[in-house]
This record gives structure tokens, C-alpha cells and sequence, in this order.
């Protein structure tokens, strides 16, 4: 879904996950040059989650680094998944595209190193911090613990009842209103959730993986997928848009690389 900016310029997504946008921020000499060069800024514009924002700012070396680099480029900050879903509950029958960009840095020059830090942080700063808190130290874990304790029980093959079950109490969490008013609502129009449940399932299955905080995020950024154009993220993760690609139409197109093909590109 190519973006454009208020200039009227017309741009390619690629969405960076939080692994790709350290490496290629620290890495100038190897995958940094070769996203350059694969992904010319004059046709394609990064995009990342607010999720990758909550990651890199604990490490502090790896967030200057993102800074530094990606100050130079037009990128798009995209939200967290409730605001994803919130645009999609907006845009519901009508032929209205949701918008996901939550802050837009144009390729101007405007935003330099300096001002993309202060915005950023301006943002970081406006959040709620006892939310961050409760979702960091206790319902992140709860999820873990949850998921690691019952995983046997919830192990399946994917099925259109499972999620439009996970789909609709995910979404009625999240504005049970709406869901009051249209119960009937076709699942289709809500792709963010689907991957979700997809991203979910996916490690539900993956053996004895054993669950991380760091999968919690994982699952959330999975809510972007369906409207970018690119997606550069680890290897596992691909195989989680491999099965979606083939259920989610909204997915069918999108192009998606592993970090290390950069490298052979």
C-alpha cells in the first residue's frame, strides 16, 4: 500500500522489525549498504512499530545508532495494534483505506538528527507510563506464563471457527460497543487481527519453543503486515507470513526478506 506524503510524493513501504533496524543502523558497512542499495530512499520509505520504539530506547547504543541513520530518511512511525484496529473499526463498510501511519517524517531534511531524537522523545514522553509499566512487568508475563503452561492444550491446525472466535474476542476487548451493535461482522475486514491470531497459532505449534517477552511484541507488530508493500524481518517470522500469504488476501503481494538476504542481494 504505497504511501504518500504531503508533498504529494508516492512511496513504497518497507516494514523494518526491531532485529533489522538495529542491524542495518549499526551494520554501515554490510547490510545498512546493502538495504541502500536494494531500497533507494527515492522509491521506497521505512516504516517501524511503535513497538520497536519500546525495545531500541532500552538499548540505548542500538537507538542512537537508528537515530543517527534514519534521521537522513523520510520513515513512518506506525502504533500500536489497537490503533491499527481502531481505524479499521472506523473505515467498516465503507470503501475507506485505514490509515496506520502515527507519525510521519517526511524526506525533507526537516527532521535532522536532533529534531527526530526530540520528537521521538516527545512521543516516548507523552505515553502513558504506568500502562508501559502494568503491560511490561505484569501482563506480559502473565501472557508468557499463560501460554507456556496450556500451550499442549491450545496446540491445532489453523480454522476459519478458531479465529473468527480469536478474532472477535480480541475485538471485543477492544471496542465491545461496536461489536454489540454488528455482530455479524465479516472477519475479513479486520486482516491486523487475523495476523495476530496467525503469529500467535504459528508459535503455538513451533515444537518446544519455549515463550519470550519479546514474542508478545513480536505477535503485536505482526498487526502492520497487511499494509505494507515490504517486510524485512528474522527468519522465523517468515514462515509466519508464508502461511498468511496464502489466507489473508490483504498479505498475498507483499514482497518479504530475511535480514540475512540482504547480504546476497
Amino acid at each position: 500500500m504505497p504511501y504518500a506524503f504531503p508533498n504529494g510524493s508516492s512511496y513504497i513501504l518497507v516494514y523494518l522489525d526491531t532485529n533489522a533496524l538495529s542491524d542495518i543502523s549499526k551494520n554501515i558497512n554490510g547490510s545498512y549498504n546493502q538495504f541502500i542499495k536494494n531500497f533507494p530512499p527515492e522509491k521506497f520509505v521505512s516504516c517501524f512499530s511503535a513497538y520497536s520504539i519500546f525495545e531500541l530506547h532500552r538499548a540505548e547504543n542500538a537507538y542512537n545508532a537508528f537515530i543517527k541513520v534514519f534521521s537522513h530518511y523520510g520513515i513512518l512511525l506506525l502504533p500500536p495494534y489497537t490503533n491499527i484496529v481502531e481505524e479499521e473499526v472506523r473505515v467498516y463498510g465503507t470503501c475507506e483505506s485505514p490509515n496506520i501511519v502515527f507519525e510521519c517524517f517526511p524526506p525533507t531534511g526537516k527532521y535532522e538528527t536532533n529534531n527526530l531524537r526530540t520528537r521521538l522523545e516527545e512521543i516516548w514522553n507523552n505515553m502513558d507510563k504506568d500502562q508501559i509499566e502494568y503491560i511490561e512487568k505484569i501482563q506480559h508475563p502473565q501472557f508468557v506464563q499463560e501460554w507456556n503452561e496450556n500451550r499442549e492444550d491450545k496446540q491445532g491446525k489453523y480454522t476459519r471457527i478458531d479465529e473468527e472466535v480469536i478474532v472477535r474476542f480480541l475485538l471485543t476487548g477492544l471496542h465491545k460497543e461496536w461489536v454489540d451493535r454488528n455482530q455479524n461482522f465479516n472477519v475479513n475486514s479486520f486482516p491486523s487481527l487475523r495476523m495476530i491470531y496467525l503469529s500467535y497459532l504459528y508459535r503455538l505449534n513451533e515444537g518446544n519453543r519455549i515463550f519470550e517477552k519479546s514474542d508478545i511484541n513480536d505477535v503485536m507488530m505482526s498487526s502492520a503486515v497487511p499494509y505494507v508493500d515490504v517486510i524485512i524481518t528474522e527468519k522465523y517470522q517468515t514462515e509466519v507470513i508464508k502461511q498468511a500469504k496464502r489466507l489473508i488476501p490483504e498479505v498475498g503481494k507483499i514482497l518479504f526478506y530475511r535480514l540475512s538476504e540482504l547480504y546476497r542481494q
